[in-house]
């Protein structure tokens, strides 16, 4: 029994970090209806930014957390500004294909001046907090990841705020229900579609650096944090953000329980193996009913 709730507990804290990772790519595709293929490159360059707050002007962790935000979150702005703003001028055909192309090529451009930059060696992060937390015998956890999985709930949390009691929430999710509409009532569609970019990718960036003071920093971590987050929303429901929540808090359950009571070895499997069962019953995702309401 000991195990069980240790194993659940270390799972869930995991999939909290896998929900923000999600909810910010759930955000982008909500908002803006295109496939981002740069999001976790995105995620990559704001991680590294950490790293060198850290590393190099001696600045606290915290403080690396925020900049992750920060340098994602412009980034990302300048990426929908600057090269997908076709999309909404209404001159494409085919808007969806275009956004996939132009972020693919983007994460190709944004991995290579990773590792032009920084190298392709690993770069270690400072812990957020350096002491092993004991729950009544039950639970023994780093309190490096308990401080992960807080900031990941609260800025979730926040993030929900935003989207149900802001004004810039209200003009996300009219965006996600009909553009034209949206735009016939008088909402900016670049602007707020430029917000949403941002701070899908400022998400993204924490989510990194966050894993990364678990783990590792490296640019090929751009690819586990774009599978990770595809495999997420796929299984939440594409644009739900209550779903990203849910599904990211089970896919973390999921992979801890089956690499302690059947193999460690295909803990990557684990995930695509749910998400083939989930779309199998449900083809929408578990929250499939719920993706043009965030």
């Amino acid at each position: 029994m000991h195990l069980l709730v240790q194993t659940l507990t270390l799972g869930l804290f995991t999939g909290a970090i896998y929900a923000l990772m999600a909810v910010g790519l759930s955000l982008i595709f909500g908002v803006l209806r295109i496939v981002n293929f740069a999001y976790g490159a995105l995620a990559v360059l704001g991680s590294y930014a950490a790293v060198l707050a850290v590393g190099q002007f001696g600045l606290s962790p915290y403080i690396g957390v925020v900049s992750a935000f920060v340098v994602a979150g412009a980034l990302g702005y300048f990426t929908n500004a600057a090269f997908l703003r076709p999309i909404f001028q209404g001159r494409l055909e085919r808007p969806g294909e275009f956004g996939i192309i132009v972020t693919f090529i983007l994460s190709q451009l944004f991995l290579g001046l990773a590792l032009a930059f920084f190298g392709g060696s690993y770069r270690s992060y400072p812990s957020l907090w350096p002491v092993h937390v004991d729950i009544a015998g039950w639970v023994n956890i780093s309190g490096n990841r308990v401080v992960a999985a807080v900031i990941a709930v609260v800025l979730i949390g926040l993030l929900m705020w935003v989207v149900y009691r802001t004004d810039v929430g209200r003009a996300w999710r009219a965006l996600t229900q009909h553009r034209q509409g949206a735009q016939v009532i008088g909402i900016d569609v670049v602007r707020y579609s430029n917000l949403a970019f941002a701070v899908g990718s400022a998400l993204s960036g924490v989510a990194a650096i966050i894993m990364g003071s678990l783990y590792v920093v490296y640019p090929a971590a751009g690819e586990t944090v774009l599978i990770k987050s595809f495999v997420v929303v796929i299984i939440g429901g594409m644009g739900s953000i209550w779903g990203a929540l849910w599904a990211g808090l089970a896919l973390g359950a999921i992979e801890s329980l089956g690499s302690v009571y059947l193999s460690s070895s295909y803990v990557e499997a684990y995930g695509f193996l749910f998400m083939i069962v989930v779309l199998l019953v449900l083809p929408q995702g578990l929250f499939g009913l719920k993706v043009r309401s965030l």
